[in-house]
């Protein structure tokens, strides 16, 4: 029993690691849940095939588990089935670019945005959205991280001479970018 245990706890984290460090970063959500429902519809397919066409009897007879129906009618309910299960799997929507950009505030927010990028990562969602006003917002798991907003600008040049004064032999660049102050 305890060896039981200790397969399943660890085909859970084996799981979910997997899950969420490779299939996820390789494919993105879609997908990864497509894979899901596919994998789900299939189980289910062996599960009921072996139901309704158990090994030992090979006579048709009135049984329970669908021994009683002819061999078209079972093949017909896993047809039926597996369409179901193909349909499922094409109707598992995108993630929705505003859930990226805004998480949980998305309720918060005017639709005053244009989404110019959005994009799944292993650790975080980024968007990249453009206000009516022109002012560029980047996005990472619901935040904005960095604008091109003035005062957002003060900052984040404020925040780039930590590096500067930090590195042992500082340059200046041949680009500069001017933001209104």
């Amino acid at each position: 029993m305890g060896k039981d245990y200790a397969a399943n706890t660890l085909g859970a984290i084996v799981g979910a690691l997997s899950c969420s460090i490779l299939l996820i970063s390789w494919t993105g959500t879609q997908q990864a849940q497509q894979i899901f429902v596919a994998l789900s519809t299939g189980s289910a397919l062996l599960l009921f095939a072996s139901i309704l066409w158990p090994a030992l009897p090979k006579t048709v007879g009135t049984g329970v588990g669908g021994r009683g129906l002819p061999h078209l009618w079972r093949g017909g309910v896993l047809g039926i089935m597996a369409c179901m299960g193909w349909v499922l799997t094409r109707e598992i929507p995108q993630i929705p670019w505003e859930l990226v950009a805004c998480g949980r505030y998305q309720a918060t927010y005017d639709d005053d945005k244009t989404i110019l990028y959005v994009g799944e990562g292993m650790n975080a969602t980024v968007a990249v959205t453009e206000m009516a006003d022109g002012v560029r917002n980047f996005h990472v798991s619901g935040k904005v991280e960095a604008s091109t907003e003035a005062r957002d600008m003060r900052l984040q040049r404020m925040l780039s001479h930590i590096p500067a004064l930090l590195h042992p032999n500082p340059r200046s660049s041949s680009w500069s970018v001017s933001v209104p102050a």
